[in-house]
């Protein structure tokens, strides 16, 4: 095998590849990065058998080939170099990494140990700009669930409908749903994606206008970038009914302005005690709400903001890290925090915009 190509596209594959890989005492191979020359291009390839990540390196291939190598040293030899242009060749079973100026030469494992990365074929088929879809997965990451108890929880929903795409997250004491409309109509399908996988997806697409192509196979997907991409198992069993528990009515309805209300849950959270809890309280005057949180060691912190209050004025408990979380997702200024007392779920949503909800059990109820 041998290549030229500029360190520069070298060095992003390497990049966009390695992240997945961690310490392997028991499979070395997976310490390892799979180099193989491929239709005109340099294939790199990392695993940790959950997730498999390939990236392409255009270049001028002199001579086929394959090998594996320590990506932790590659990675850095790479990054450490100034010189534009590499040449890689594989020989002897010694990668040589040559510059003008540089030369190294990488001990290697035979690259038949590498595991095989599954080929995925299937009619199940979504495309979506991957601006968009990098969106919504950052709205609802959050949420996902660190329990191990519940799988279908430890990752995200893609509910693929026919005019719609809703991509869902819960970890039982909130729910958040992205929503993105679209024009042309697909096969109705839903999957669940690891949290882990949604992460790399997140962090491989970039803001150029280039569609994803998701292939969905029968428990695993490949996600298909412009130069990369990602094949990961999907989780199996059945996600949670979240449209049965979307309340239709709330007993108190407060309009107000997302940037202030955000601004002084942060405040008053200072004084929060070891759940995180702070008080929403609607007062009587339908025009104020009053935001409190009280510490034993350090008193008492208050805030009162403009609102427009509908209905009941009962003080409901939050964990206000959670209320952040919902907030920081509202593109909108102007915003709805419904409430159903401390016995059911707060739901918070743009005033103009249906995009987004996030769905909030009081922390009494939790």
């Amino acid at each position: 095998m041998e290549i030229i190509c500029l360190r520069e596209n070298l060095l992003k594959a390497i990049n966009q590849t390695e992240k997945i890989i961690g310490k392997n005492f028991s499979l070395p191979i997976l310490n390892n990065l799979y180099f193989k020359t491929e239709k005109g291009r340099l294939k790199i390839t990392a695993t940790n058998l959950e997730i498999a990540i390939s990236s392409w390196v255009p270049g001028k291939i002199n001579e086929e080939g394959e090998t594996t190598i320590p990506a932790k040293i590659i990675s850095g030899i790479i990054s450490g170099l100034s010189d534009d242009k590499i040449n890689l060749r594989f020989k002897d079973n010694l990668l040589i990494v040559k510059t003008d100026n540089y030369q190294a030469q990488i001990n290697t494992i035979n690259p038949k140990e590498f595991p095989l990365i599954p080929k995925i074929k299937s009619e199940n088929k979504i495309k979506i700009n991957q601006k968009i879809l990098k969106k919504h997965l950052s709205r609802v990451i959050k949420v996902v669930s660190e329990s191990t108890i519940n799988s279908v929880l430890s990752g995200i929903l893609v509910d693929n409908k026919k005019k719609e795409i809703k991509f869902v997250a819960t970890d039982s004491f909130r729910l958040a749903v992205s929503i993105e409309k679209k024009e042309n109509e697909n096969e109705e399908i839903s999957f669940i994606i690891p949290f882990r996988t949604a992460l790399e997806i997140i962090r491989l697409s970039s803001d150029k206008d280039f569609d994803v192509e998701i292939n969905i196979g029968e428990n695993q997907a490949v996600f298909i970038f412009e130069q990369s991409e990602i094949i990961s198992r999907l989780i199996e069993g059945k996600f949670p009914d979240y449209e049965k528990i979307i309340p239709n009515n709330f007993e108190t309805k407060i309009f107000l302005d997302k940037n202030d209300f955000l601004k002084n849950i942060k405040l008053v959270g200072l004084f929060s005690a070891r759940l995180g809890e702070i008080k929403i309280n609607p007062l009587n005057d339908k025009e104020n709400l009053e935001i409190k949180a009280e510490e034993n060691n350090l008193g008492t912190n208050k805030s009162v903001i403009s609102a427009q209050i509908q209905g009941k004025t009962e003080e409901v408990v939050f964990n206000y890290r959670y209320l952040l979380d919902g907030l920081d997702n509202l593109e909108e200024n102007k915003i709805i925090f419904s409430l159903n007392g401390n016995s059911g779920p707060s739901y918070l949503n743009s005033l103009n915009k249906a995009d987004y909800f996030y769905l909030l059990m009081p922390i009494r109820n939790q």
